[in-house]
């Protein structure tokens, strides 16, 4: 959701308790993704969630307005049905709840999947990571999609309770990480967990990124220490889109 959308619910509410009326709906959507949104650039914060985790985010712009939705009219409807299009996401039938026209709670995607992801250090890590390396088979990848849902015809779901495959690492971040996590495990969900190791990653695993909103996009976990202890280490995340961009940005990890 974006920081425009947050602002226009506060606003609904007040006035709602003011006596104002708002028109509350619930609109028929055929498609699972409801919003893409357009990304400028990744943030990244080391240690968020006390596991000594990088997590990366979506960065919107300033105003994070720019997207598209099913609500959208004109050309930027056109590109919602063309992204709709290209993820095979075409036969969702289900209602949103919308209040004046918005849709406040809708799952929300980066406009853009992703390609390829490197990790690299500024100092050597190890005898087999020298300093520019790529840190690929030694950092796992914690995070979630849609996407086989999507090509399973809205079929495959994923049972977080019952799959022993899980590591302890993916459970324990995700559970820090995710405000809903009783849901997550209640039910069995669309968002299918990807936990392995970056060097194992394949593309269909960077599309449609995420759980339910932008926010985050993945989190990256050491499996190893650096033989140096008590060092500081710039680590550097690229990421490159499927529109011809790429990330660059690097944090500054303690160990």
């Amino acid at each position: 959701m974006t920081n425009l959308k947050h602002l226009l619910l506060i606003v609904l509410v007040a006035l709602s308790n003011c006596g104002c009326s708002s028109v509350m709906n619930d609109i028929e959507c055929r498609h699972f993704i409801e919003e893409y949104i357009y990304i400028e650039d990744i943030n990244l914060t080391y240690n968020a969630l006390g596991k000594g985790e990088i997590v990366v985010y979506p960065y919107s712009g300033h105003n994070g307005d720019k997207f598209c939705s099913f609500l959208s009219s004109g050309d930027l409807y056109d590109q919602y049905i063309d992204l709709c299009t290209k993820h095979n996401d075409m036969s969702y039938d289900h209602t949103v709840y919308v209040i004046d026209s918005y849709d406040f709670d809708g799952t929300s995607y980066a406009q853009c999947d992703f390609t390829q992801l490197k990790v690299t250090s500024d100092k050597d890590y190890d005898a087999s990571h020298p300093k520019g390396q790529s840190l690929n088979d030694i950092i796992r990848f914690i995070s979630f999609s849609p996407n086989e849902f999507i090509q399973s015809r809205y079929q495959n779901r994923f049972d977080y309770v019952n799959d022993s495959s899980l590591s302890n690492v993916f459970r324990e971040i995700t559970s820090s990480l995710i405000l809903d996590t009783d849901e997550l495990y209640e039910s069995q969900q669309p968002y299918r967990p990807i936990d392995k190791l970056v060097s194992e990653l394949k593309t269909d695993d960077l599309i449609l990124l995420g759980y339910k909103r932008l926010s985050p996009l993945f989190c990256l976990s050491f499996e190893k220490e650096p033989e140096v202890k008590n060092e500081t280490h710039n680590i550097t995340i690229t990421l490159d889109t499927d529109d011809g961009r790429s990330f660059s940005k690097s944090v500054v990890v303690d160990f």
